[in-house]
């Protein structure tokens, strides 16, 4: 019976050694890269969350903090630092999209649909769309953010819904 478990034991000895052998760094990223991105995430900028790109008409019509010159510097410092793709949420807070008139009578749970996207949200959109490009970094959109279902006793969740 032990003669049995020595093959065994052998190639687990062996396959544990192998993993203690040293590998050169540029091996090890070679390894790594075929599988992991090499990421940020910027959720949004200026430290303005839930306007931060687009007009949040949900909220009252909150003016964009977005600036063309601070979104250039953050794509170039990205590319600086070899980043390649940045995560960034859209439209978190309800931010950049545009609502019906209140369909209820219930002031305290209103009920808008989306009727689009606001025209600042889509122009400041396509200028970072560019400025990524400009400077070799992929945009991954996160489109609602995980407050959705928490912020306002969970009025966001009707942002989507396929009536």
């Amino acid at each position: 019976m032990a003669s049995r478990r020595v093959p065994g034991l052998v190639f687990i000895l062996a396959v544990f050694l192998a993993a203690l052998m040293p590998v050169r760094a540029e091996q090890l990223m070679n390894r790594i890269d075929r599988f992991f991105v090499f990421g940020s995430n910027l959720a949004w900028f200026n430290n303005n969350y839930g306007a931060d790109i687009g007009t949040n008409h949900a909220e009252g019509g909150w003016s964009p903090a977005f600036s063309q010159e601070h979104c250039e510097k953050v794509f170039a410092n990205l590319e600086k630092m070899g980043c390649p793709v940045i995560r960034i949420w859209a439209f978190e807070r309800q931010e950049g999209l545009t609502f019906t008139a209140d369909l209820t009578s219930d002031p305290a749970y209103p009920y808008h649909e989306v009727t689009g996207l606001d025209d600042k949200f889509m122009e400041n959109c396509r200028f970072l769309m560019d400025c990524a490009a400009r400077h070799h970094v992929k945009v991954y959109w996160s489109l609602l953010n995980h407050l959705i279902r928490e912020e306002q006793d969970g009025r966001h969740m009707r942002i989507i819904t396929d009536d």
